[in-house]
């Protein structure tokens, strides 16, 4: 499963800070997002951005996922 076309053409992920950990939104809009899934204060974010129809997300132990969906992602 690939992100709704609606998501990768509007292009923004953002960092939202949760209690004791950060997530990840993407948008399709300028305020219509929904959330990136598998984090937890010790699967916290730091650093998101597409590449192509993937986002690639940095944790804050440093592992590097490439996420191709909502709730699908892999160890790069």
């Amino acid at each position: 499963m690939a992100f709704p076309s609606k998501f990768v053409s509007y292009g923004v992920v953002k960092i939202n800070e949760f209690a004791g950990y950060n997530g990840v939104a993407v948008y399709s809009g300028p305020s219509d997002y929904t959330s990136l899934g598998g984090f937890s204060s010790a699967r916290s974010a730091v650093d998101a951005r597409w590449s192509g129809d993937a986002i690639i997300v940095t944790m804050r132990d440093g592992e590097v996922r490439r996420f191709t969906d909502f709730n699908n992602s892999d160890k790069i």
